[in-house]
């Protein structure tokens, strides 16, 4: 980010971005991953992503036998 002043570039480390919220470091690098078009925006949008190992997500569980 840019401040537009004289020196006013401003820059995080990867460990200042870690400590506020570590799910940002993730988001961010799939963003950098992704085409810089419209469906961007939409992917992003499906992007969950969750600090810990624990989600509220199920997968698919048995099946016929």
């Amino acid at each position: 980010r840019h401040s537009n002043y004289p020196g006013g570039l401003r820059a995080e480390t990867v460990a200042e971005v870690r400590q506020k919220d570590p799910r940002k470091l993730i988001q961010y690098a799939v963003k950098g991953m992704l085409p810089n078009t419209k469906l961007r925006k939409n992917f992003m949008a499906n992007l969950y992503v969750y600090p810990g190992e624990e989600h509220p997500h199920s997968g698919q569980v048995g099946g016929k036998k």
